[in-house]
């Protein structure tokens, strides 16, 4: 087997060796009808002028990496439901990569906000009213509901805005606490570990290999993982 088909292995929601921990979960049904109620009220239709993207399946119990948009974001011939797969060069990136490989485990992906508009120009304009930060808080809640269904192994955030979202007083302000011993939050709720990585998304944003290395051992003592898959450039 190539190495990227052993890449797309590890982002694939095919059942294998992980099928007890790693099951596809359908996101439509869970995310159809709520985020289309959000695109009817009339109080956001100025922010809705494209309909709304996510992914059509996830991998529960996987590593989540967690985006600020659809790959496609800007892209507003692209279908509502997307193939995580099929983003893979933007979702996924290098150092996403190297990441699931050296850990061993599956993967899988989600954004934080499900509109289609890119960031540049647009999120200046719905910031800037009460009814459009209320059509961003209302997705922001969406995406948390739907990361307690996936019941991630782990979570690694990786964009700075996406980071900014999830723990900001402002915005989601997802409840975590400080765990000494990981050095990194967990959900005070389910206890899932997360790591912010800021700027980890986008082809021009891989980690360094020193930032890399200490994120792969710390997710490591957190799902409890043995020492690294040795990786062929290694």
């Amino acid at each position: 087997m190539s190495a990227q088909l052993e890449q797309d292995d590890l982002f694939s929601d095919d059942s294998s060796d992980q099928a007890d921990s790693n099951r596809a979960l359908a996101l439509p049904p869970l995310l159809d009808e709520p985020l289309a109620a959000i695109w009817q009220t009339p109080a956001f239709a100025a922010y809705c002028g494209q309909d709304f993207t996510l992914p059509a399946s996830g991998n529960s119990g996987a590593l989540l990496f967690v985006g600020l948009q659809s790959p496609f974001a800007g892209q507003p011939h692209q279908q509502r439901h997307y193939d995580v797969l099929s983003g893979r060069q933007v979702s996924a990136t290098y150092s996403m990569h190297r990441l699931t490989l050296q850990l061993g485990v599956r993967a899988t992906y989600l954004p934080v906000l499900f509109h289609r508009e890119s960031p540049d120009g647009y999120f200046p304009i719905v910031v800037s009213t009460e009814a459009g930060r209320h059509f961003l808080r209302s997705q922001l809640t969406l995406f948390q509901s739907t990361v307690r269904a996936l019941e991630p192994s782990a979570v690694v955030v990786c964009s700075r805005l996406a980071s900014i979202l999830i723990r900001s007083y402002c915005w989601l302000h997802w409840p975590l606490s400080w765990d000494e011993a990981l050095g990194t939050y967990r959900d005070q709720a389910a206890g899932t570990p997360f790591f912010f990585a800021d700027d980890f998304s986008g082809n021009a944003h891989s980690l360094d290999a020193g930032s890399l290395g200490r994120l792969a051992w710390q997710l490591r003592q957190a799902l409890g993982l043995p020492a690294p898959i040795p990786l062929p450039w290694q």
